[in-house]
């Protein structure tokens, strides 16, 4: 076998580099060129895309991912994708997105991501440890450089743009008694777009009605294909089950909500000013509304059980200096008592 090797090998060298695959991968057994479908090579552009866009938040150089999801089954929440529809938890947390891909167009799974390919625009869908990732691959010019979806909401919630970019799928009014940020079931992280060479490409969201759509302007110097990146996250307790949260930024009004729940003088206090009608987190309004009174007694009961850790928790954000602000949440579910702190420190 090493002589003919050495003898095809040799008659390679005269011949044209095309003719030296084939003759040599023919000489070692190996006639049958690697394939990679339309759907492999957008899995494999997203995962240097998102290397890239991950890299850049760290601070360091691009990171290898492999694409592979967390297991979002692990979540009492459910993710179902179908007929290009992202159907992400239950009941009052249910959040429908839909992606703008042909009726009937199949699905494919590649890498643990759910692929569907277009003409000139493929799209992805990954569970991860919050929520999903979803992923569009423009692969020319000539590719829609809007893409639309549609979110189907729970009654009482809405999309609304942060000034950071990102969108908050968020309660339309609010019954609370204390001015408070806006309360949200879901947030979208500001989007991000990577082209070919790993340059980032201008992107942001517009809102119109339920439809959020993610606009691409590359320079004329970006290299296709580009890939970009709406992230769904969804408000959870114990990193499990669905809730309601709402974010206090700057740092004096985490300082004073830090305040208000270590004074608060006992549970069924802290939680009647968590969850109860004109609390923090205004369960009374439009999301209680459409949930029912239970809402409000499953938020209460899960506060009550966590009075002492709150405190510790709010004494965290206090101590914590001025990278330090606070998120306070509730559950919307029945849970055992004693798993999750309404009180998160989060960087401000």
């Amino acid at each position: 076998m090493a002589t003919t090797y050495t003898k095809v090998l040799s008659q390679c060298c005269i011949i044209s580099w095309v003719t030296l695959h084939t003759v040599c991968m023919s000489a070692i057994g190996n006639t049958t060129p690697t394939y990679v479908s339309k759907a492999e090579q957008a899995v494999i552009s997203a995962n240097k895309a998102m290397g890239v866009a991950v890299g850049a938040e760290l601070g360091t150089a691009p990171v290898k991912l492999s694409g592979k999801a967390h297991k979002f089954a692990d979540s009492i929440e459910k993710l179902v994708v179908k007929d290009g529809i992202a159907s992400i938890g239950t009941g009052l947390s249910r959040v429908d997105i839909t992606m703008p891909v042909a009726q009937g167009s199949p699905a494919q799974v590649v890498d643990e991501m759910i692929v569907y390919s277009e003409r000139d625009l493929s799209f992805m869908v990954q569970s991860t440890e919050e929520g999903i990732r979803m992923l569009s691959v423009l692969e020319s010019p000539t590719a829609d450089h809007s893409v639309n979806y549609t979110l189907n909401l729970p009654e009482g919630i809405v999309p609304k743009l942060r000034d950071d970019g990102g969108v908050y799928l968020a309660a339309l009014a609010s019954s609370r008694v204390v001015d408070g940020p806006t309360v949200y079931i879901a947030e979208l992280e500001p989007p991000w777009a990577v082209d070919a060479n790993g340059q980032a490409v201008p992107t942001h969201y517009v809102i119109q009605g339920n439809t959020l759509t993610q606009v691409i302007s590359p320079g004329a110097d970006a290299a296709y294909p580009i890939t970009a990146d709406p992230s769904y996250k969804a408000c959870r307790v114990a990193s499990i089950y669905p809730g309601i949260c709402a974010d206090y930024r700057p740092r004096s009004a985490a300082v004073d909500v830090a305040n208000l729940v270590i004074n608060s003088g006992s549970a069924q206090n802290l939680s009647a000013m968590v969850c109860g009608a004109g609390g923090l987190l205004g369960i009374g309004g439009p999301i209680g509304a459409a949930a029912g009174v239970a809402v409000v007694a499953y938020c209460e009961a899960g506060v009550f059980a966590a009075f002492t850790r709150a405190r510790i928790d709010a004494r965290t954000v206090i101590d914590g200096g001025p990278s330090k602000c606070l998120r306070l949440r509730g559950t919307t579910v029945l849970i055992p008592p004693g798993l999750f702190s309404p009180v998160v420190p989060i960087r401000c």
